[in-house]
């Protein structure tokens, strides 16, 4: 019934998605995706309504699951501007984080080829990723990054096809870099801070703290680089 006599509410609704989507990938920021997403719902939810039929009736809503677009629109226009300020915040704490900058130096690194930093623990990750199996799932083109300290190892990996692993399947490749680290003899007992990256974000993470095989931040990994120095203020000219 919704599909046959909403159709509208459908196509007015994947419309504001697809542009709240794209839109929260572009500023990395969930409330402006919503924002967007809400305005496009509430714009063409009016202009639908108000739209003159040939017999001069007039028209209902766009609904998805019988609740007008405009309202469920305005529920979330609120929301988004409640988290947009966090985000905003959250996000310049974190430019101010000189450990940002260093783990954006580590990820840039893998865009350029696919075996850098310590090329020999980098080389022992790419095989066990690249030739492994994951519960059925190969790896497809795969580029890695590796930086070691005295006490830690940050392995960053980046796999194209990401997206298709299942959570168990991240779990496992988890398992197969965490191997082919403590099979590197000077590399065996350091901590470890491993981070797997699809195309824009990363899909598994592992550190001393945590673990998962889903859709994640990388602030974790910055606790790679807790010796960083902090960044010098600029002096003032007298």
């Amino acid at each position: 019934m919704i599909l046959i006599y909403n159709v509208s509410g459908i196509l007015i609704g994947l419309a504001g998605f697809l542009v709240g989507f794209i839109s929260a990938l572009i500023f990395r920021s969930f409330g402006i995706g919503l924002i967007l997403a809400s305005l496009i719902w509430c714009g063409l939810g009016f202009w639908w309504r108000r739209k003159p039929t040939a017999d001069g009736t007039v028209r209902p809503y766009p609904s998805i699951f019988f609740i007008p677009l405009p309202f469920i629109a305005i529920a979330t226009l609120l929301i988004g501007i409640v988290i947009t300020p966090v985000e905003f915040m959250a996000t310049r704490q974190r430019e101010n984080d000189p450990r940002a900058e260093l783990l954006s130096t580590a990820e840039r690194s893998l865009s350029t080829t696919s075996i850098s930093g310590d090329t020999e623990l980098a080389t022992l990750i790419h095989t066990a990723v690249s030739k492994g199996t994951f519960s059925g799932m190969i790896a497809d083109s795969t580029t890695v990054h590796v930086a070691t300290s005295d006490t830690s190892v940050l392995a960053l990996v980046k796999v194209s096809n990401l997206k298709k692993f299942p959570e168990a399947s991240r779990i496992q490749m988890l398992d197969a870099i965490a191997d082919a680290i403590k099979s590197h003899a000077p590399s065996q007992d350091k901590s470890q801070y491993i981070g797997v990256k699809g195309g824009l974000i990363y899909g598994a993470l592992r550190t001393p703290t945590v673990t998962t095989g889903k859709t994640t931040s990388a602030d974790e990994l910055r606790d790679y680089f807790a010796s960083a120095p902090a960044p010098v203020a600029p002096t003032q000219p007298k």
